[in-house]
């Protein structure tokens, strides 16, 4: 069992790599507020951001209480905690903190840090885990709201509770090797997992100064990757949703590669700030470059409004499709993120039809609607209900874009003005090459890497 020790204090800049492992030419890397780059072939093509698609502050102040007041299940606890963090705290979020771990002198946000305590409060006598419930990885999904709580507050019962799920998810959960199961009752390997253990298991890598825990949340990553990932129907790089166990979910359902997609960002994001950075170089390019396979796959299948289908390999007509506002959401706010990380505006302009059409899907009282049942996975919300996790996929959403327009995107009413910049080069593509594009961006490019395993 990982004995976890008091917070690090280290504090590490966030390392820059030269190309990431995309399905496209390599794109630049860089650390805080970069010259955009952008992907490209033997041609370049820049184009700036359709529009600045903004939510109100108002609006998101409903969103807010929708997403603290709907949750009922484990996840949705923990994916609401994360959220608020990033609304309302985002120095203690790994997307926005200098390094990692968090620093002591800030706060989580009350809800937050209360969501942690209800989790504690009724954790069940004798076990390990946060929430008695069969699903593994849902479980660890409060885990680095407690994390930070021990941080920020001090009190060492946040850190025996995390001690004790990560001691499950590493020796009594089932495995396949050393990647951990969803699922309590035998191994099976859902998308959904992504955005729950994993980058729990990074942070508390990442605090108790423990590499080979940075390196387990990276395997557990590719481990799904190479399970879910579908080779079948014309190599998509998308993922499946649910396979191995009793029964399976095999469409390649848009949700669960949102979760897969946000997940392996917070994994990236956690590893390049902690004080091991230097030495997880190729993992954290790795990351970065299975997250853009997903977003370049679903971008393809953008539809006219914005939106994506809830299955992405089944017909329009199927009974089981109709276009869904969480997996939209939670894609756009990765690809935000992604683009922050990277510098590079390299379907931005996807992304923003995509938030615009979820701005116009968010009632005057602050609920989205048109999300897919969390519970069933092939059927809308019923009237008059809503998706928890939706409410807080628009928080993220909300907090990504801002950041992005911020930074990277600060001239994207400048540059173009939406209309877009097109600068065509020849490159021999013998092995990354710088090239200025001349409208006050680069891009490193070179061969294409498809596969890492």
């Amino acid at each position: 069992m990982h004995v976890l020790a008091r917070p690090c204090t280290t504090t590490t800049k966030m390392f820059a790599v030269s190309a990431l492992a995309l399905v496209v030419p390599f794109l630049s890397v860089a650390s805080a507020a970069p010259a955009p780059a952008i992907s490209v072939g033997a041609s370049a093509s820049a184009s700036a951001s359709v529009g600045h698609p903004e939510f109100s502050r108002e609006l998101i102040e409903k969103v807010r209480a929708g997403a603290i007041s709907a949750p009922s299940h484990s996840w949705e606890w923990g994916t609401m905690a994360e959220a608020l963090i990033e609304l309302d705290t985002p120095e203690l979020s790994v997307f926005d903190a200098q390094s990692v771990p968090a620093s002591a002198d800030l706060a989580l946000p009350p809800v937050a840090l209360q969501t942690v305590d209800d989790a504690l409060a009724t954790k069940p006598a004798g076990k390990k885990y946060f929430y008695n419930t069969g699903a593994v990885g849902d479980q660890a999904s409060i885990g680095v709201t407690a994390l930070i709580a021990s941080i920020t507050t001090g009190n060492e019962t946040y850190l025996d509770a995390s001690a004790q799920q990560l001691d499950f998810l590493l020796n009594d959960a089932p495995h396949d090797g050393i990647v951990i199961s969803h699922r309590n009752e035998t191994f099976q390997a859902w998308a959904d997992f992504i955005s729950m253990a994993p980058p729990f298991i990074a942070y508390y890598g990442a605090l108790n100064g423990d590499k080979s825990l940075l390196s387990n949340a990276y395997e557990q990553c590719k481990g799904y990757r190479t399970i879910l990932q579908d080779e079948e129907t014309n190599d998509t790089d998308l993922w499946r949703h649910i396979l191995r166990g009793t029964w399976n979910d095999t469409g390649l359902w848009l949700t669960g590669n949102a979760w897969a997609a946000y997940g392996m960002l917070r994994v990236q994001q956690t590893i390049a700030k902690s004080a091991f950075a230097d030495e997880f170089k190729s993992e954290s390019a790795d990351l970065l470059g299975w997250t853009n396979e997903i977003l370049e796959a679903v971008w393809s299948r953008q539809r006219e409004s914005g939106a994506m289908l809830n299955y992405m390999d089944k017909p329009e007509d199927d009974p089981t499709n109709f276009e869904d506002s969480a997996g939209t959401t939670l894609l756009a706010a990765a690809q935000y993120r992604l683009a922050t990380i990277t510098g590079s505006k390299h379907n931005i302009d996807a992304a923003a039809r995509a938030m615009q059409r979820m701005i116009d899907l968010v009632d005057a009282d602050g609920w989205i609607q048109g999300a897919v049942d969390p519970l069933a996975f092939d059927k809308p919300t019923a009237d008059g209900k809503h998706s928890p996790e939706a409410q807080s996929f628009v928080l993220f959403l909300d907090t990504a874009a801002r950041k992005y327009y911020e930074t990277v995107g600060a001239d994207d009413s400048e540059v173009g003005g939406g209309a877009g910049v097109s600068v065509s080069v020849d490159i021999p593509l013998t092995g990354p090459t710088t090239v200025d594009l001349g409208v006050g961006a680069t891009a490193t490019v070179g061969l294409p890497r498809r596969r890492v395993f």
